[in-house]
């Protein structure tokens, strides 16, 4: 993926086709998307490509690789393909500098849940605003208002999931006051499996996400059929996890190699059936 910060002369179709290389590479699931059409892979493809990168260490080198001039010698695939996308949209790179500067100076802990709400917010408003004008192929109040939803939910769903991990790399993705309330010390997710205590933490911060990913699923009926379907797969995999969590499975989450927790053979193949509709599994 670092290669897509390199500084390069390619022309934008080939800086697309390589961002889209890098991202299947990198993450072979979102070969997915193939399925709405390989034009909403390359589109998504250096978006996507610019949060993994940042979310991966690399914030500041993303910010730089937006900031050269579009003419510039210093460009990128990145910024070349990412530039070219969000021009079709009239929409600016330089709208996702707060997120990078938020992934930048992430705190290791946050003490309340108005905390940890404003740092996502700032954090992943801004590429979910984008990636849903991509999805949408137009912008709105709303559309911004649901995508913001839908990518908190997802973004804290995804840490909850790798809680034991991502708190053994620095960060703690559970407000420290919900730690007191429930009688849950940090040595308790050190120990990578999950007493009654802490299965019930986790539980409450399920019950917590869900209105976000609730009103989030609405987005997916403002976009094209196939787009809304392949969005609505991706959402019920995030809910079935939410759904464990709440019923009290939530022990794989605290095993420190980053797997974390995920559906079982069952319930991954209801989520591909349920490929046919768009209908939230948790109303």
């Amino acid at each position: 993926m670092k290669a897509l910060l390199a500084p390069s002369h390619l022309d934008v179709d080939a800086a697309l086709r390589l961002c889209r290389a890098r991202l299947h590479q990198a993450y072979p699931v979102t070969r997915w998307l193939g399925a709405a059409g390989s034009g909403l892979q390359l589109e998504l493809a250096p978006l996507l490509a610019a949060w993994i990168l940042a979310e991966s260490g690399e914030p500041e080198a993303v910010a730089r690789s937006l900031q050269t001039a579009p003419g510039g010698e210093q460009r990128t695939p990145l910024s070349i393909g990412l530039t070219a996308v969000l021009s079709r949209r009239a929409l600016d790179p330089m709208l996702l500098r707060p997120a990078l500067n938020a992934i930048a100076d992430a705190p290791g802990s946050f003490s309340n849940r108005e905390e940890l709400t404003a740092h996502t917010r700032s954090r992943i408003g801004p590429f979910s605003h984008l990636l849903a004008g991509i999805l949408a192929q137009t912008t709105s109040d709303r559309l911004n208002a649901l995508a913001e939803n839908l990518g908190a939910s997802i973004w804290w769903i995804s840490r909850l999931s790798r809680l034991g991990f991502h708190w053994r790399k620095g960060t703690l993705w559970i407000p420290i006051e919900d730690l007191s309330r429930f009688n849950v010390r940090l040595e308790d997710i050190n120990r990578c499996e999950g007493s009654d205590e802490l299965r019930e933490l986790m539980a409450y911060e399920a019950r917590c996400v869900l209105p976000w990913l609730q009103r989030g699923w609405a987005l997916t009926k403002l976009l094209p059929p196939w787009r809304a379907r392949l969005l609505a797969l991706f959402l019920r995999r995030h809910a079935a996890i939410l759904g464990a969590m709440q019923h009290g499975r939530s022990n794989l989450a605290f095993n420190p190699d980053g797997r974390g927790l995920r559906p079982n053979l069952a319930i991954s193949l209801r989520i591909l059936i349920g490929l046919v509709t768009t209908r939230c599994p948790l109303e």
